[in-house]
């Protein structure tokens, strides 16, 4: 939870069988969660995409091109920021970095 607030995202029906599975092992050993959180997420983040040899992005990067690619697309900025957990629709446009060839790109598709 993100500021005591819950965060649901839709999950495909082809991995709902995984995560009963996963739901019953850690029940049964005791867990009452999906997964443990870490204790420093931006440090775990970051041990993960430099284990893939990504020192050039961080995970506030991927979200940022995320929601900018998603403006790009067309998909509604309710419907991307309610996706990206941004309970704020000043927080999310934060997040929205458009270069002039994004926007340029945009406006030829108007026509």
């Amino acid at each position: 939870m993100k500021g005591g607030k819950a965060f649901s995202q839709p999950i495909v029906d082809g991995l709902k069988p995984v995560l009963a599975d996963i739901v019953e092992h850690r029940q049964t050993h005791g867990q009452k969660t999906l997964a443990d959180l870490p204790q420093l997420p931006s440090l775990e983040w970051r041990k993960f995409l430099d284990s893939l040899g990504l020192r050039h992005l961080s995970h506030h990067g991927l979200r940022a091109s995320w929601v900018s690619r998603a403006a790009m697309a067309g998909i509604p900025e309710a419907v991307a920021q309610r996706f990206s957990n941004h309970s704020s629709t000043a927080v999310h446009r934060v997040y929205l970095k458009l270069s002039t060839g994004d926007m340029a790109d945009m406006l030829k598709r108007l026509g």
